[in-house]
């Protein structure tokens, strides 16, 4: 940005010159045409022309002065419309109302700092822009810049200068000129700096860091400016006819150069540059810019926060040499990498989609033009004086969000929206749009009271209210061409903060909805009837209300007394019976009953379809319909005769059954029976079609009735969601906002559970900012949804909250167990303890654990955390422990190293009565023997696997060749693989990665090769992993180097880096250097520590102690606190004698605190005692006579290779 601010600059500086030179050459002509006539003696010709010379100067004197008021008056109307728009934007500033689509967003408190700072800036703006208008009206009227250019003339010739010379002449106008604009811009610059910025706490300069600025300014402008107006000049002299061609080519030019050389060489002069260090946030963007094929060298910090605390980054560079700053306040107002890279992304977004390569050749070609225009101009009598008006035009903002949209679609949607939010409250810029109000509100305001569909579209992007209130509540979708699911969410966000109406509005629209006190009063209750002895139809009622069986059945013995149940009387006692008898679950009896019934109605059809359903019977249902509506045909009455009701309970059947095609039957059959009418009936259709996952028909059902509600809405939403056609579900909540109707705490359920299964955490704050408005805070279901939503997806803070506003300042309620799980799921992804053991002490403090899988949930996110006591005491407080219980605890303690713990718990549980083992349990107590190096026990608990046939399901015999790999046993490891009917991917690597512990490349590759063969499974990037491992153990270095060229030619697998450094330990181990060092430089990724720690190792074998240096060096970047590479770094040193720098080392290690673990070893004695011993350790027992047996077979190797060496020698020299 800078750089084409000084290419700016200095066409403003070719322009100014352009136009003395012209005005000069004009001079000329005529003075040497008077020279000549006195030489020839023709003074009657000279007068006369000079007499000419005068009227003409008169007459041009009057042309001048009516082009200066033209001129005077152009600018002040400018100035008067700007002064306008300034006023009308400074009355939006002075509304203390926070926006709209900033509520939620920032506190009041940060709004009103934020308006403060705009007020102020826009009063110096006022004042600024008055002072200017009043210099400039003044200097065009009284015709200053001749007159300076006369006076700079005479000073240029009484220092001596030639003022004949164009060049001399100029240059010294223009330091007059700048000289005049330094003193007259310094007051509003120290005001604007020290007294506004300073004031609202921005600036960071003193007042000799300004000076000193300023005085850089000047000289660099006394160094560049005069060989570039000198150069203008010639070009202007000797262009001919082809001068705005060598004008525009020499402004070419000199842009490139000065967007070459200023971040280089004049931005240093200003602030300091250092490279950003090594770490996650260079690793971050350097692989952004790896995606987007960015060239990216070199990145850099500013230290911008010496001048002010706003921030900003940018990029610069041509072709492959690219570079990126971002400022130190940028780095400092993120609070997380991830941010940074999403506003990173931004500037990136600018790159590839070329917007500065459209602004650049904007730029040339506006100058091209105003260079042709000036040739056109310069040789007439008039040279007209132009004026520039510096804007910012609407494509500035387009591109802007199209930067935008490219960040969000790389997935930095809410990073960049958290950005931008930061920066925006940190640099508290004006939240009131730029947009004047009242031009946009009376461009509305014609557009919907006239109902001009078409002018209504041309601002549908703003207000998008318009399409439903003049019926195009499709095309309000439609338009917006929302393809992709981050796009829709984020329309939807918008919507709801942007569009959705307010509560009072939905009182005015909907008064069945109104939320206010009623305009009138309520009417009358109606009298209140004489108390009657209850009927039997009552008491059925009741009975089916508490579901009370003997009831009712007393109660069908009655009616059948009373004869309440024969054929000539109404159906009310049979149709009551018979909803008592499904209430009450007994099914029998009502099916019983159903067949003694004379005859049957809609009520009777209502409730047994109804009842099935709700026994999870659809098709049962759907079944008992038709043989009623079959049987009846024939009756004197004409049968069964549907009603909404029966329909309703048809299709909730239908829609239970999940069958899309016996849907459109029945659709078809409510059509020809006459529902397709009934606003009830098209309701339940959209619910039923909706449930089978036919959104298309529910949507276009929905959208054909004439007056649509909140349940009908719902029912098409709770549909979309419940097949899982979340984006679907979004897209229906926003038409239904844009159809003015008001969500109800269903609906809200719905649409939080969508985003929440989305993951769509940018639009988690404006759903539930839209829930308080909508007065839903209070509701138990919509807040646990909330809580799950943000528990689920990490946002632990924001879950616990809510939960703490609900349950823990209200004692006396207990949260349900999804709550629960969800927070506790929550807490333990996100890596929240504190948070976790808040709830758990609720729990306790409430003495109410509400289920097995909560107690499961704390379990596990105690192991999670490593804290294995603390988990215990959850596991021994269990009443009830399931399968699960017993398989985290186990886990638990496997995983902690409690491996005698873990083996006695499993031993527990395979001798109890109740629970058995299941896989799960198995693959514990094996990774327990493999880790702890049990060979007995892993023995044994593979016999106990074969006897309870577990040994046929391969995750176990997976981790069985892994375990026995690991504990020396590769013979059973073949046996177990040699068996498998099923290999997966993981079969395969876990006998190649076996088969490498043990140094056997060769069979890795072989069994590499089966891989290929065998055709059931591909390799993946774990293969690859293993297999160059071990190559790299076994000294096949060639093949494990094909291996890795051939995963990304062969298989189109991406190397990770891991692949990279199992190179590079192939390379190391085999001595290469040379060749692993080329191979970090080519890396397309930056080495990390996982890369230098292997090559550090690598140098410990032969000795290599420069490459070592270098990669410590790398290491003590990466990771200053680690042990580890000064550990190998001082083996180093002792492996090539450098005793001192070794022992420094270690001193150094003591002085800082840093202690590495012993290095240890377990041995198991007969599988009956298992021991873990360090070097020289005298623990045991019987230390004494280990170590007499160690030496004896230490003497003993020893005494064998000297005898295979003398005979070497022999045969050597024989």
């Amino acid at each position: 940005m800078t750089c084409e601010v000084s290419g700016a600059a200095a066409d403003r500086v070719g322009r100014r010159s352009g136009a003395m030179v012209a005005e000069r050459q004009r001079a000329k002509p005529a003075a040497r045409s008077g020279v000549m006539a006195d030489e020839d003696g023709d003074s009657d010709k000279f007068e006369e022309e000079e007499w000419d010379d005068d009227a003409q100067s008169q007459r041009g004197g009057v042309r001048q002065s009516r082009q200066a008021k033209w001129g005077n008056g152009f600018m002040i109307l400018m100035y008067i419309f700007e002064t306008y728009l300034d006023i009308r934007q400074h009355r939006a500033l002075k509304l203390p109302t926070l926006p709209k689509p900033l509520v939620g967003v920032i506190s009041g408190e940060k709004f009103e700092r934020s308006r403060a700072y705009s007020l102020d800036k826009s009063k110096f703006h006022f004042i600024h822009e008055a002072v200017t208008i009043l210099m400039d009206t003044t200097i065009l009227y009284y015709r200053v810049l001749p007159w300076v250019w006369k006076k700079s003339g005479e000073l240029a010739t009484n220092a001596g200068l030639n003022a004949e010379n164009e060049i001399l002449h100029t240059l010294a106008f223009l330091a007059g000129v700048m000289i005049w604009s330094q003193i007259t811009d310094l007051p509003f610059s120290l005001y604007s700096t020290f007294v506004i910025e300073a004031k609202h706490g921005f600036n960071k300069q003193t007042i000799w860091l300004f000076i000193r600025d300023m005085i850089k300014g000047i000289l660099l402008s006394i160094l560049l400016g005069p060989p570039i107006v000198a150069a203008i000049i010639i070009i202007v002299q000797n262009g001919g006819p082809y001068l705005a061609i060598y004008l525009w080519g020499f402004m070419f030019a000199l842009s490139l150069v000065m967007m070459t050389i200023y971040p280089i060489v004049i931005a240093p002069l200003f602030n300091k540059f250092t490279p950003l260090p090594e770490g996650v946030l260079r690793e971050k963007i350097e692989k952004l810019a790896a995606s987007l094929s960015f060239p990216l060298k070199k990145l850099f910090v500013v230290d911008g926060s010496t001048r002010s605390s706003h921030s900003n980054a940018y990029m610069y560079g041509f072709f492959k040499n690219k570079r990126i700053v971002l400022y130190d306040t940028l780095i400092q107002q993120c609070s997380s990498e991830d941010e940074i890279v999403s506003v990173i992304a931004h500037e990136l977004g600018h790159w590839k989609l070329n917007h500065t390569v459209y602004s650049f050749v904007a730029v040339q070609l506006l100058m091209f033009l105003q260079f042709g225009g000036y040739t056109l101009v310069r040789n007439s009598k008039d040279l007209f004086e132009s004026f520039g008006f510096e804007d910012q035009p609407v494509i500035i903002g387009l591109i802007i969000f199209q930067a935008d949209a490219f960040a969000k679609n790389l997935g930095y949607a809410p990073q960049l929206r958290a950005a931008l939010v930061k920066l925006q409250i940190r640099g508290i810029q004006p939240t009131t749009t730029p947009i004047h109000p009242l031009l946009k509100g009376s461009l509305l305001l014609k557009t919907q009271t006239a109902k001009r569909k078409t002018n209504g579209k041309l601002i549908h992007l703003k207000h998008r209210s318009l399409y439903s209130s003049m019926g195009y509540l499709t095309v309000s979708w439609n338009r917006f061409n929302v393809r992709d699911v981050n796009g829709m969410c984020e329309y939807m966000r918008s919507t709801i903060l942007t569009y959705t109406p307010s509560i009072s509005q939905f009182s005015l629209q909907a008064p069945m909805l109104s939320l206010s006190t009623p305009s009138s009063p309520p009417p009358p209750l109606p009298p209140r009837r004489a108390t009657t002895a209850p009927t039997p139809v009552s008491l059925l009622r009741g009975a089916a209300d508490r579901r009370d069986a003997p009831l009712t059945s007393a109660l069908h013995a009655a009616l059948l007394k009373s004869g309440a149940l024969d054929r000539t009387q109404p159906l009310t006692a049979s149709n009551s019976l018979l909803h008592a008898y499904l209430q009450c679950g007994l099914l029998s009896d009502a099916l019983r009953l159903l067949d003694e019934m004379p005859r049957r109605d809609a009520a009777t059809c209502a409730s047994l379809v109804s009842a099935l359903c709700r026994l999870g019977a659809p098709l049962d249902a759907i079944r008992a319909y038709m043989d009623m509506l079959t049987q009846d045909a024939d009756d004197e009455d004409g049968g069964l005769r549907p009603n909404e009701f029966t329909a309703a309970a048809l299709l909730q059947a239908c829609g239970l059954a999940k069958v899309a095609r016996l849907g459109r039957m029945v659709h078809g059959h409510l059509v020809t029976s006459g529902f397709c009418c009934d606003p009830f009936v098209v309701g339940s259709l959209v619910n039923t079609y909706a449930k089978v996952g036919d959104v298309v028909s529910a949507e276009k059902l929905l959208l054909g009735m004439d007056s649509r509600d909140v349940v009908s809405w719902t029912a098409l939403l709770s549909g979309c969601v419940l097949n899982g056609m979340l984006a679907e579900a979004l897209k229906v909540f926003v038409m239904m906002l844009e159809d003015n109707v008001l969500p109800n705490n269903v609906t809200m359920l719905s649409v939080i559970q969508a985003c929440s299964l989305m993951g769509e955490s940018g639009l988690f704050s404006s759903l539930h900012a839209l829930v308080v408005r909508l007065g839903l805070e209070n509701d138990v279901s919509v807040v646990n949804s909330l809580i799950i939503m943000y528990a689920k997806n990490g946002f632990v803070e924001e879950a616990t909250g809510l939960f703490e506003d609900l349950y823990l300042r209200r004692g006396d309620v207990c949260p349900n167990s999804d709550v629960l799980s969800a927070l506790l799921f929550g807490c333990t992804v996100s890596g929240s303890l504190k948070y976790g053991k808040g709830i758990h002490a609720h729990l306790i403090k409430m003495n109410d654990l509400p289920s097995i899988s909560i107690e499961n949930s704390l379990m596990g996110m105690y192991a999670r955390f490593e804290q294995v006591d603390a988990a215990y005491v959850v596991f021994k407080g269990m009443q009830i422990k399931d399968i699960v219980s017993w398989n985290t605890m186990i886990s638990c303690l496997a995983k902690s190293d409690h491996v005698d713990e873990a083996l006695e718990l499993f031993s527990i549980l395979h001798g109890g009565d109740g629970l058995v083992p299941d896989f799960v349990t198995v693959l514990s107590v094996v990774q327990a023997c493999s880790n702890a190096g049990l060979l007995q026990q892993g023995q044994m608990l593979h016999g106990y696997i074969i006897k309870s046939g577990s040994l046929y399901d391969v995750s176990i015999c997976n981790a069985l060749i892994s375990m026995y790999a690991k504990l020396g046993r590769i013979d059973f490891s073949e046996q177990i693989f040699e068996q498998m009917d099923i290999k997966d991917i993981v079969s395969w690597n876990s006998m190649i990665n076996a088969y490498g512990i043990h140094g056997d490349g060769l069979s890795s590759l072989r069994i590499f090769n089966e891989l290929q063969d065998d055709g059931t499974c591909s390799p993946n990037a774990i293969t690859f992993v293993s297999l160059i491992s071990a190559c790299s153990h076994s000294g096949l270095v060639s093949e494990g180097y094909r291996c890795f060229q051939s995963m990304k030619n062969d298989y189109r697998i991406e190397p990770s880096m891991d692949h990279y450094a199992s190179v590079v330990d192939l390379l190391g181990r085999s001595g290469r250097f040379a060749e692993a060092e080329q191979f970090i430089r080519n890396m397309p990724v930056h080495p990390n520590s996982s890369i230098w720690g292997p090559l550090l190792a690598a140098c410990s074998l032969y000795g290599n102690i420069d490459l070592a240096e270098k990669a410590a060096i790398e290491l003590s970047i990466l990771e200053p606190e680690s042990d580890i590479w000064r550990v190998s770094l001082s083996n180093v040193y002792a492996v090539v004698g450098r005793w001192k720098d070794s022992a420094k080392i270690r001193t150094e290690m003591k002085r800082v605190g840093l202690k590495k673990e012993a290095g240890w070893s377990f041995v198991d004695v007969g599988g009956v005692e298992g021991f873990k011993f360090v070097a020289a350790d005298t623990r045991h027992g019987d230390s004494e006579q280990i170590y007499a047996v160690l030496r004896s077979m230490n003497k003993h190797m020893a005494d064998v290779a000297g005898d295979v060496h003398q005979s070497s020698l022999v045969s050597v020299i024989s």
